[in-house]
């Protein structure tokens, strides 16, 4: 798989644009803000982070192989641990500023804790569709589709009233954090 980095550009008219073709992710971003600071989110993140790891062993001798992306074996050991914000703290945050990249990380933990087991986007958001449906019993989600975790996608269906339930179960269940 091939990764270019961050390429910025003077024709790009929106401030970020994602292009994906073959193996190739690419982002193009438009010339730096006035701070000079620039907020990319990463559709791999732990390919993203292995490839520069890779690149900056490179620039000081140290040759690494080839990244490939995998899905970490159920028993590994865990070298360090960081306890995060809490659920209900980071979800705000993702709302606050449309994080699509933590959206999708906070769904593959959710199927995660729904299945007992780590799975990629399309299988996760199958499992966290398939509990929604036993949730819901009394709400139609026959036409309800989650491509993944942030709502992007073109295959991503559900309808106003789809929307409506889930957010009142989860008002009445009082979902917290764990």
């Amino acid at each position: 798989i091939e990764l270019d980095l961050l390429q910025e550009t003077s024709t790009s008219k929106a401030a970020l644009t994602f292009q994906e073709g073959g193996s190739k992710e690419r982002w193009l971003i438009a010339p730096s803000s006035k701070d000079g600071k620039k907020a990319v989110p990463i559709k791999q993140p732990g390919f993203f982070t292995a490839y520069l790891l890779r690149h900056f062993a490179a620039l000081n001798g140290v040759t690494l192989p080839e990244p490939q992306p995998k899905v970490a074996p159920a028993k590994v050991t865990v070298l360090y641990s960081l306890k995060s914000l809490p659920l209900i703290e980071l979800v705000q945050k993702i709302l606050e500023y449309s994080n699509n990249l933590m959206a999708e990380l906070v769904h593959l933990r959710t199927a995660r804790v729904l299945t007992k087991k780590a799975m990629p986007l399309k299988e996760s958001s199958e499992a966290v569709r398939k509990w929604y449906k036993k949730a819901l019993v009394h709400t139609d989600l026959s036409s309800f589709v989650m491509e993944n975790g942030s709502g992007l996608g073109s295959l991503s269906r559900i309808s106003p009233k789809q929307l409506g339930e889930i957010l009142k179960f989860a008002d009445q269940t009082q979902l917290t954090h764990r």
